[in-house]
């Protein structure tokens, strides 16, 4: 039988749940939520980060602390090194990253979590759209902040997975929408369906009905 702590973790882990829940817990009288709250730092507002680094339970402020330099690629580009290897791909993947460090990235040809970050700048998303490895252009075609050359680029790749992956679902889409993408593997049947749906309107659309992915290198909601 699943314990209460197994089945957070599961819904935490399952990237589908919206911003505006964990928003909400982070001013609940239960501090154990307003933890939950604070390790989804950027899904909260300004007024309440200030509120839970403040907070008068000595658990909600640490867990306070222990988030609020997700959002700053400075403070990240000089922690990753404090970072074990197993943590790397979630920090790359979730945190605001400096432009040095997106740059080391490539340099390392270490960027496949560059591809579901969401605070990739547009230059690097080109770069990844246009990327020698299928299974990096693959991620990002799914991307909800793709420009339309860019959706057009890939929506004709020589590569099935990937072309798969931009016809999916049509556009605008959310970060939602693109981990529900992202975790239906692209089968023969799947590529095909899309293929021949009419221009702009593919057939796997309910793809992007929650999906419970439990991955925990995916972007904060």
């Amino acid at each position: 039988m699943l314990t209460e702590h197994e089945i957070v973790q599961e819904l935490s882990f399952s990237w589908q749940i919206p911003q505006s829940f964990y928003r909400s817990m982070a001013g609940h009288e239960h501090p154990g939520l307003r933890v939950c709250a604070a390790q989804r730092w950027q899904s909260l507002t300004p007024a309440q980060r200030e509120a839970l680094l403040d907070d008068p339970d000595p658990a909600v402020g640490e867990a306070a602390q222990e988030s609020s330099w997700e959002p700053n690629p400075e403070v990240v580009e000089a922690t990753l090194p404090s970072i074990g290897s197993l943590s790397r791909p979630h920090v790359l993947g979730t945190c605001a990253l400096s432009p040095a460090l997106v740059e080391q990235c490539f340099a390392d040809d270490t960027v496949h979590s560059l591809t579901w970050n969401r605070h990739t700048p547009p230059s690097a998303v080109a770069r990844l759209a246009r990327h020698p490895e299928a299974k990096v252009r693959e991620m990002v075609a799914a991307r909800p902040d793709l420009v339309p050359n860019l959706v057009a680029e890939l929506r004709e790749d020589p590569d099935k997975g990937v072309r798969t992956r931009a016809r999916r679902h049509p556009f605008p889409r959310t970060w939602a929408e693109y981990w529900a993408i992202h975790a239906r593997p692209v089968t023969a049947r799947t590529s095909c369906r899309n293929q021949c749906a009419p221009e702009g309107r593919p057939g796997l659309a309910r793809a992007a009905k929650p999906r419970c992915s439990s991955s925990a290198c995916g972007p904060l909601l």
